[in-house]
């Protein structure tokens, strides 16, 4: 026969007995603390047993309150005590003053921002806005240069004002040198963007253009005068124009008809106004020591001359 038969306690139904009481006998996870977290080595834990203490810490950009606790124990009646610790934000002061310049902050504790300005004048050099870290505001903190405008540029045949530097509202002045008409704005302003207020003007050549018109007036009165004299069915005047060959020849060439044509006809003109001249010139000496006896017919016949060639020479 056998022996009697052996019967466990650890049964099923007595483990899970053992398990719900084991865990009535401890403390919950413990409370979460504003600003404040469970140091690492705590929060791997997963029983809480009584008496467990459990430390916290303060979240980056917060210090403790040294007038307070940092942790929680778990008492009897299974509860924790209460959370004690006190978490201030990190206060980084009042941001840095800029010379030409001012800034505007949220706040003075961690994570406020403070952002700078420049003064009318002035240009902002680094970056605008700074913030309250854990180790105070950011270190970089930017500043105020004053806006400078480019030289103006020069301008052909005129000059501009000369400075060192060109600060903003100051004038820049142009003028031309003698014979040239200034063209745009005599004078340019430095505005506060650091740009010119206009473009810089030109300066043109008028004496050229007058002399122009003068030559254009005059070859106008010139070649009225010569068609006036020159009948229009007939040849020009010989200019610069004309081939080498006849400018260079000395006499006409003697096979060609036409060409003692013109040799006649140019030498005549001349010839005749000459002879003109000189009759008028006689005659104005006669009557000026009186040659001519008042009232005589030899005087009518002179006048009647006089009248004739002064007729001639106008047509």
């Amino acid at each position: 026969m056998g022996g009697p038969e052996k019967i466990s306690i650890f049964t099923p139904e007595y483990c899970a007995a053992l398990y719900f009481r084991l865990k009535r006998d401890q403390c919950p996870i413990p409370p979460s603390v504003t600003s404040a977290q469970i140091k690492n080595e705590f929060g791997i834990l997963q029983k809480f047993s009584v008496g467990r203490r459990i430390h916290y810490q303060c979240l980056p950009g917060y210090i403790q309150n040294e007038s307070t606790t940092d942790f929680i124990i778990c008492q009897s009646n299974l509860t924790w005590s209460e959370p004690l610790i006190s978490c201030i934000p990190i206060d980084c002061g009042d941001p840095k003053d800029i010379k030409n310049g001012y800034h505007q902050a949220t706040g003075r504790t961690y994570g406020s921002t403070a952002t700078y300005n420049c003064n009318k004048g002035y240009q902002l050099i680094g970056k605008g806005t700074i913030v309250c870290t854990i180790d105070g505001w950011n270190k970089n903190i930017p500043f105020c240069d004053i806006i400078l405008c480019d030289p103006p540029n020069p301008i052909s045949n005129g000059d501009a004002t000369e400075r060192d530097s060109w600060d903003i509202g100051t004038d820049a002045k142009y003028s031309c040198h003698a014979g040239y008409t200034l063209i745009g704005q005599h004078t340019i302003n430095c505005t506060d963007t650091g740009d010119w207020s206009h473009d810089p003007p030109i300066c043109k050549d008028t004496a050229t253009n007058e002399e122009r018109q003068t030559d254009l007036s005059t070859t106008t009165t010139v070649n009225t005068i010569i068609n006036k004299t020159i009948p229009p069915n007939n040849s020009p005047i010989p200019t610069d124009r004309l081939d080498k060959s006849l400018m260079l020849s000395g006499a006409p060439h003697y096979s060609s008809n036409e060409y003692w044509k013109k040799g006649i006809y140019f030498g005549a003109i001349p010839g005749a106004i000459v002879i003109v001249l000189i009759i008028i010139k006689v005659i104005y000496d006669r009557r000026k020591y009186g040659s001519y006896k008042t009232g005589s017919q030899f005087l009518e016949c002179h006048k009647d001359t006089e009248l004739a060639t002064i007729q001639l020479i106008g047509n």
